[in-house]
């Protein structure tokens, strides 16, 4: 076996060195012979170091619009801007071109948030409006039948607005504004309804009833009812008329998990609470109470 390796390392290296003795062997080069020539060979030095080949040698493509897409954008920036520059035509500089499509999109998000500010506005005129009717509606009946009787109609009313607004067609309707405006008045009426049932009827166990009703009917009863004003109204009739301490702070705290955030009139009912003579009588196993209304109450909106 030693013998066989033997001769074996001996051919090999008679072999080499014939093979450098030739010719052939010392014009020609394994390199030349190699389908890569000098100048194809990347430069694995520059490449080891972190150079860069010179940007000549790197072509940048840019991505271009045709024709038909040239139109069509400059089709729509003329609908959607009819009184502005016009964008310039395929042909033109790459500077020239790059300069209007800045200031089409600046002119878009500008006319865009002038466009939201003038629907919030009429949004608010309108709501505002059927308030005010609504109020006027209330103040005309003439005892508590008949405001149950409103009631029970408001409720009816506010499940058609929910039905409409759950059809993929209610976008395209033209009343879409004024139902839009009448869900944001209903957590107004139901704290105005709240008031009237506590103050002017003295029940304030039917207007407790009225917010319960609203709350637990439908996820978009609660969403659309139960804001502020409505949660405004729940915590003056629980310290007013039943001086439910323990009801405040669990009605904050429901505040606080559903995103509800008070507002000054709150944190002023809080702090009067924690500062009226029941408030300093109360015994340490409803300290916890008076702590949780203070500290929930301090989220006030800027």
């Amino acid at each position: 076996m030693r013998g066989t390796i033997c001769y074996r390392r001996g051919a090999t290296a008679r072999r080499s060195s014939v093979l450098a003795s030739s010719p052939n062997f010392a014009s020609t080069s394994f390199a030349s012979q190699s389908p890569l020539s000098s100048k194809a060979q990347p430069d694995w030095k520059a490449s080891h170091t972190g150079q860069r080949r010179p940007s000549s040698d790197r072509k940048e493509s840019r991505p271009t619009l045709t024709s038909n897409q040239s139109q069509a954008v400059s089709v729509m920036y003329n609908f959607l801007f009819p009184n502005s520059t016009p964008r310039p035509k395929a042909g033109h500089t790459e500077q020239q071109a790059t300069r209007p499509q800045t200031n089409f999109f600046d002119e878009f998000a500008k006319r865009a948030e002038a466009h939201n500010e003038q629907l919030q506005k009429a949004q608010t005129a309108t709501m505002k409006t059927i308030l005010a009717k609504k109020r006027a509606d209330i103040d005309g009946l003439q005892d508590d039948q008949q405001l149950i009787r409103w009631t029970a109609d408001l409720f009816a009313r506010q499940e058609e607005i929910e039905s409409l607004k759950r059809l993929p067609s209610f976008p395209q309707r033209a009343d879409r504004d004024d139902i839009t405006a009448e869900l944001e008045a209903y957590s107004h009426i139901i704290g105005s309804l709240m008031s009237t049932f506590r103050d002017r009827y003295r029940d304030p166990h039917l207007a407790l009833a009225v917010f319960d009703h609203v709350r637990h009917r439908s996820v978009a009863s609660y969403v659309c009812g139960c804001k502020t004003p409505a949660y405004h109204q729940l915590l003056i009739t629980l310290w007013t008329c039943f001086k439910d301490l323990r009801g405040v702070a669990n009605a904050l705290r429901e505040m606080k998990v559903n995103g509800v955030e008070p507002d000054t009139r709150i944190r002023e009912l809080a702090q009067k609470i924690i500062e009226s003579p029941l408030g300093k009588m109360m015994t340490e196993s409803a300290s916890g109470d008076l702590y949780e209304i203070d500290r929930l109450a301090k989220r006030v909106q800027a």
